[in-house]
C-alpha cells in the first residue's frame, strides 16, 4: 500500500487532486480521508473519497479536565 501525506490544513490544489486520483487508479486503490478533512473538499471531490470518521474517547475524563484546567 502507498501513503501520500500532506501537512495538516493543506490547501489542495487541482494538481494535487489529479495526482491523488491518478495514483489511486494506478494502484486500484481508494482515496481515504477523515470526515473532518473531507469537509474542506468540494462536493465532487467528497464523492470520490472514502471518509473515515474518528472519535476520541478518554478513559479518565476527570484527569484530562484537571490537565486542561492547569
Amino acid at each position: 500500500p502507498q501513503t501520500i501525506s500532506y501537512p495538516d490544513h493543506h490547501q489542495y490544489t487541482l494538481a494535487d487532486w489529479h495526482h491523488l486520483l491518478r495514483q489511486a487508479r494506478e494502484c486500484n486503490a481508494h482515496l481515504l480521508t477523515t470526515t473532518k478533512d473531507a469537509a474542506r473538499l468540494t462536493p465532487t471531490q467528497r464523492a470520490q473519497v472514502r471518509q473515515l470518521p474518528i472519535t476520541l474517547e478518554f478513559e479518565n475524563e476527570p484527569a484530562l479536565q484537571r490537565l486542561l484546567d492547569e
